[in-house]
C-alpha cells in the first residue's frame, strides 16, 4: 500500500466530515483512493495497490435524493482544511498541507455552462465519461461508515475510456490498469461495457487492442504459453522454450496475434509475463524471477504498459 500514515489520517478525517455533514451517501469515492479501499478492505483478494497521490476525488451522486446533505465546508474548516475556490474554472477544493480534496460531477451538455454550488457547498468539476459509475458502485463498511466506491470493473473501464485524455498521467494510469486487471470479474466487466455509449465502447476497444489485447483474446495464446513455460517440469532450456513459444505464436492468423508490437518483429513479453503471473497465482505457486527476467531481456519495445511485476520491483523496464 503506497499511501503514508499521514495521508490515511487526512483521508479518514474527510470521511468523518462527510458523515457528520450527512453527505457520505451522496458521494462516491473515485480515483486512486478507490484502490486503497480495494486493498484495505480486501474487495479484490490479494490485490496490492501501488497508487500514489495526494489528491482525493469524490463523484457527486446527484441521483441520490434519499438524504439531505449539509454544507461540508464549515465542518472541514473545523478539522483544519482550507477552502479554495477557482472563480474562473468554477471549481473549488479543500486542502490540508499537500492533501487535496476535489468533487466531481457528471458533465452536463458540453460542460461549458457553469453549474451552481452543490448542496455540499462546493463547486464540482464537470467530467465526461464518469456518469456510468453512478449505476455501478458498491457500498462497503469502512471503519463503521457506509462508503460508496466504484465496482472495480467500472473503475477500470473509466480509466480506459479517458486514458487518451490524460496526457502525462496516461502512462501512470496504464500501469494501474495493468496491475488491477488480473483481479477483476470479466463477466461484470462485460456487463458494464455493454451498458456504455457507443463512443465509450470504442475507446475501451481501442485501449484493449493497443495495451492489453490478451485480456479478451487469450485462449489460443494461453494454450501456447501454458504448453511451454512451466519451468518446474521443463525438458528444454528456457531460451529454447521461448523460441518455441515465439515460433508457435507467429503461426497464428494475423488477426489473432494481438501481442505484436509496432515494429512487427517481436511479441510483447508483457503479455506472456502477465499471463504467467496470473497462472502462478491461480495454481498457488511462486513465479520464478528468471522467467519474468527472460521476457524483459528479449524485449525490444516496451512502452505499451508496465505489468505488475515491474511495479512490485519498483523498477522501470522500458
Amino acid at each position: 500500500m503506497a499511501f503514508t500514515k499521514e495521508q490515511e489520517m487526512y483521508f479518514n478525517e474527510m470521511i468523518d466530515i462527510l458523515h457528520t455533514s450527512n453527505a457520505l451517501n451522496n458521494v462516491i469515492l473515485v480515483g486512486s483512493w478507490a484502490e486503497y479501499i480495494y486493498e484495505k478492505e480486501n474487495i479484490l483478494k490479494d490485490f496490492t495497490s501501488y497508487a500514489k497521490t495526494t489528491d482525493i476525488d469524490f463523484l457527486l451522486n446527484d441521483d441520490n435524493k434519499a438524504t439531505k446533505p449539509q454544507n461540508i465546508v464549515a465542518h472541514a474548516k473545523e478539522k483544519g482544511f482550507v477552502y479554495n475556490e477557482d472563480f474562473v474554472m468554477g471549481t473549488s477544493k479543500l486542502r490540508k498541507k499537500d492533501f487535496e480534496v476535489e468533487f466531481l460531477i457528471s458533465q452536463k451538455g458540453d460542460g461549458s455552462r457553469p453549474l451552481p454550488k452543490s448542496e455540499l457547498g462546493v463547486n464540482a468539476q464537470q467530467l465526461s465519461h464518469i456518469g456510468f459509475i453512478k449505476d455501478n458502485f458498491i457500498t462497503i463498511d469502512y471503519n463503521g461508515y457506509n462508503l460508496n466506491i466504484p465496482k472495480p470493473e467500472a473503475y477500470v473501464l473509466q480509466k480506459m475510456i479517458i486514458n487518451d485524455q490524460r496526457k502525462h498521467k496516461a502512462e501512470i494510469d496504464r500501469r494501474k490498469i495493468s496491475n488491477i486487471l488480473p483481479y477483476i470479474n470479466k463477466e461484470v466487466f462485460d456487463a458494464i461495457y455493454n451498458s456504455l455509449f457507443t463512443k465509450e465502447k470504442k475507446k475501451v476497444d481501442n485501449y484493449i487492442t493497443q495495451y492489453c489485447p490478451y485480456f479478451r483474446n487469450n485462449d489460443q495464446i494461453s494454450d501456447i504459453v501454458n504448453k511451454y513455460i512451466d519451468i518446474q517440469n521443463k525438458t528444454k532450456s528456457l531460451s529454447v522454450q521461448m523460441e518455441d513459444v515465439r515460433s508457435e505464436y507467429f503461426k497464428l492468423p494475423k488477426e489473432q496475434r494481438n501481442g505484436i508490437p509496432w515494429n512487427g518483429e517481436r511479441l510483447r513479453p508483457a503479455i506472456f509475463e502477465d499471463m504467467y503471473l496470473a497462472q502462478c497465482k491461480k495454481e498457488g505457486r511462486e513465479p520464478l524471477k528468471e522467467i519474468s527476467d527472460h521476457f524483459w531481456k528479449n524485449c525490444v519495445e516496451m512502452n505499451d504498459y508496465a505489468p505488475k511485476f515491474c511495479i512490485q520491483k519498483g523498477t522501470e523496464r522500458d
